[in-house]
């Protein structure tokens, strides 16, 4: 039984760095939420986060406050929230009510894309496109990334555009 869980264990951490410091995946959209969205065709060239969550999730909801904290702390760095309801009537209503500062979408795919295995899941993908970091938000590394993120962003003088 010990051997088999090990097995699995070991498959998850493979499973989970498999995309990393590779080409994020494209990403695909029912709807927007939030008003001004940003363009996902042409990410590349900025710092981008991008969460996949629902609003059932009681881990997904308690990140909510550190994501917009997150938000405001990193005004060049884009971040993108991709929920995985259907409802955008009461998805708007829940944005409103939490007061979220981010873009927010309903997602038509993507989270199969980035190999997602459970809520909240989130990646920092760099200014060259390629994934950076995964994890969940309440990670400590997570900040850290960001910031690591954004500095080789601006070393290498890459534009950010901010929350378009």
């Amino acid at each position: 039984m010990k051997f088999t869980m090990i097995i699995w264990l070991l498959l998850a951490l493979v499973v989970a760095g498999a995309l990393i410091n590779n080409p994020a995946p494209r990403i695909t959209l029912r709807e927007w939420i939030t008003p001004d969205p940003p363009d996902v065709n042409s990410l590349t060239g900025s710092v981008y986060v991008i969460e996949f969550w629902a609003m059932w999730c009681v881990p997904c909801v308690r990140s909510i406050p550190h994501l917009i904290e997150l938000t405001d702390r990193y005004p060049d760095v884009r971040f993108i929230a991709l929920s995985q309801d259907a409802d955008a009537v009461k998805l708007r209503q829940f944005v409103r009510k939490h007061e979220i500062n981010y873009h927010v979408a309903i997602d038509a795919g993507t989270v199969d894309l980035f190999e997602v295995q459970g809520y909240p899941t989130v990646f920092v993908v760099g200014h060259q496109g390629s994934i950076l970091w995964r994890g969940a938000p309440a990670h400590v590394d997570f900040g850290d990334a960001i910031a690591s993120a954004a500095a080789a962003a601006s070393a290498a003088g890459a534009s950010a555009a901010g929350r378009e």
